[in-house]
């Protein structure tokens, strides 16, 4: 079950980092530096369904959580088969043991529909202002990696993000920053762009390069 199919039901309840710095794939945002972040609706009408404090959670054919979605507030607008998104709070659990969850907030968000390549639809979670996205590790939930923008779309389904506008990623070994980025939460591999005036850059933390002292 999807998250809109979620919502129209009713069914509310109040590894290791590998960068590719490598050109966007055919089809991608990255390849596309005039590339524009969608923009939320203004909706003035009445929503079809107003939600507070909700929660949706997915889960899989075999009774696990796959994701849960959290927001202050829900707000469902039918004609135009969209759901705005108060304080979303999106966590992706990781589909294989040990694998690392990943949580993801903002400020603004909405649930829609969008076409995959192959024809069939998914939803998409469009999260706009202020977003974070931070990869857990499995065992103490402590961040291994921050993602931080402005925009971002991500894909639960298919635990895929995207952002079309400036990412800022900080982990143990530095920050890095970059013009846009597309990201593999299943392997934590990122694809990042630049720009002309602004390449890719990373600043390393200092004795990242040091020799250990052997036991």
């Amino acid at each position: 079950m999807n998250l809109l199919r979620a919502l129209l039901m009713l069914c509310v309840v109040a590894a290791p980092l590998a960068w590719l710095l490598l050109p966007g794939a055919p089809g991608s945002t990255l390849a596309d530096p005039a590339a524009q972040p969608e923009v939320l609706p203004d909706l003035q009408s009445e929503p079809d369904l107003r939600l507070g404090g909700a929660t949706i959670t997915e889960f899989s054919s075999t009774g696990e959580i796959r994701y849960q979605l959290d927001a202050a507030a829900m707000a469902r607008y039918e004609n135009h088969d969209e759901t705005l998104l108060g304080a979303p709070s999106l966590r992706i659990e990781p589909e294989t043991p040990g694998g690392s969850p990943w949580d993801v907030v903002s400020l603004d968000g909405a649930i829609k529909q969008t076409q995959k390549p192959d024809g069939t639809q998914e939803p998409v979670v469009l999260l706009r202002r202020a977003v974070v996205l931070k990869q857990l590790d499995a065992t103490t939930g402590r961040p291994l990696l921050t993602i931080r923008s402005e925009t971002m779309d991500l894909y639960p389904d298919r635990q895929f993000a995207s952002s079309p506008t400036d990412v800022m990623i900080d982990s143990d070994v530095g920050r890095t920053q970059a013009s846009s980025m597309e990201g593999n939460l299943k392997s934590g591999k990122l694809l990042l762009s630049s720009k002309l005036q602004k390449p890719v850059h990373t600043i390393v933390l200092p004795n990242q390069f040091k020799k250990q002292p052997s036991s």
